[in-house]
């Protein structure tokens, strides 16, 4: 078996386990959350390592940013803090550059190097946004973060307390839903709404 192969192989597990965990987490199971996440941090950060030394993208920041998330998840977080640094010093595509650099935020802020601090290069404003639209599924790796699709087919990231999304997404999913949240403003990337509490989605 090649490189690519293996590579291909271990990620392809990871996925594997994922998706048991968050059928874990839906139903309830923490401690069998908790070990397909570490099971699939295992086969991710190995497909990583993998990639270290490669100028692949957006392969080695994907595999690197997917590893790094897991890590945050168990709440390893030095481990994830040390994927994210390898990653950013590679060559990222901007978008994935920007999921590192919050994610690298939220690390810092569990290590305590930055407690109640939003991520680097976002800040939260006293500004509270209201948006229409139809919410989203925004990728199986981030379970703190879904979509909104608005009627002018804007599309708004919005980010909510991990034990809430899935109870948000199995009652709201592709139905048209009003979110109230606080406005986050990022370089680059500004339609974004913090969300603390299930009552600030409803559907229309």
């Amino acid at each position: 078996m090649n490189k690519v192969q293996t590579i291909n192989g271990l990620h392809h597990e990871a996925m594997e386990f994922t998706g048991r965990s968050m059928r874990a987490k839906r139903y309830g199971e923490t401690e069998e959350y908790l070990r397909f996440t570490r099971l699939a941090l295992e086969k991710e950060a190995a497909a990583a390592d993998l990639m270290v030394d490669e100028d692949i993208e957006p392969t080695r920041s994907v595999l690197h940013r997917s590893a790094a998330t897991l890590a945050w998840r168990c709440q390893e977080y030095k481990r994830a803090k040390k994927l994210i640094r390898r990653a950013l010093a590679g060559s990222p595509p901007g978008v994935i550059e920007r999921e590192l650099t919050e994610l690298l935020g939220k690390v810092e802020t569990a290590l305590g190097n930055g407690a109640r601090q939003p991520a680097e290069g976002i800040k939260t404003t006293d500004q509270s946004a209201s948006q229409i639209g139809v919410l989203k599924i925004a990728t199986a790796l981030n379970a703190s973060e879904c979509v909104l699709i608005t009627r002018d087919d804007e599309k708004w990231t919005i980010e909510l307390p991990d034990e809430l999304m899935n109870e948000i997404l199995g009652e709201y999913f592709n139905k048209e839903v009003q979110v109230v949240g606080k406005r986050m403003k990022r370089t680059r990337l500004l339609q974004r709404i913090r969300v603390e509490r299930k009552d600030q989605i409803r559907a229309i």
